[in-house]
C-alpha cells in the first residue's frame, strides 16, 4: 500500500562544484595572514605561519595573525641611549613630537599668552622653537 521513499545514493557523500568552491574560499580567507606575511618576506614569519595555522581557526588567533602580518615591523623606541666608546657621556634621544603634542603644545602657548603670564616676545620665541625655525 504505501511505497518505501527512494533515496539516491548517488550523489551522497560527493562535493559539488559550489561545495569546492566555498571550501576553497574558507581556506583563502583562513590563509591571508600566511599569504600576506610570504608575500611581505617580514621578520618572524614561521611565526605568524605557525599562529596562523594553530590558532586560525579562533577568531582571535586569526586576527592577532593577521594585524601581525600587515603591521609594518617597524617600532620607534621611546628612550635610545647611545654609548660611545670614545665618550662616556650617554646621549639620549627622544623621538619627534607628533603632529599631535605640537598642537597641544601651541594651544597651552597661547593660553599662557592670552592669561598674561608670557609676553607677546616670549611666545613668538617658544613658538619658533616649537616648529622649529
Amino acid at each position: 500500500m504505501f511505497d518505501k521513499p527512494q533515496i539516491n545514493t548517488n550523489t551522497m557523500g560527493r562535493f559539488g562544484t559550489t561545495e569546492v568552491i566555498v571550501l576553497f574560499l574558507l581556506l583563502l580567507v583562513y590563509f591571508l595572514p600566511t599569504a600576506i606575511t610570504l608575500n611581505r618576506k617580514k621578520t618572524g614569519t614561521a611565526t605568524i605561519i605557525v599562529l596562523n595555522l594553530f590558532l586560525g581557526w579562533t577568531v582571535v588567533g586569526w586576527v592577532i595573525a593577521f594585524i601581525w602580518a600587515c603591521s609594518n615591523g617597524k617600532q620607534v623606541p621611546l628612550i635610545t641611549i647611545n654609548n660611545n666608546q670614545h665618550n662616556n657621556e650617554e646621549k639620549i634621544e627622544f623621538p619627534a613630537p607628533s603632529l599631535h603634542n605640537k598642537l597641544d603644545s601651541l594651544r597651552r602657548l597661547k593660553d599662557l599668552l592670552d592669561s598674561g603670564a608670557l609676553s607677546v616676545e616670549e611666545y613668538e620665541n617658544e613658538k619658533g622653537k616649537l616648529l622649529g625655525r
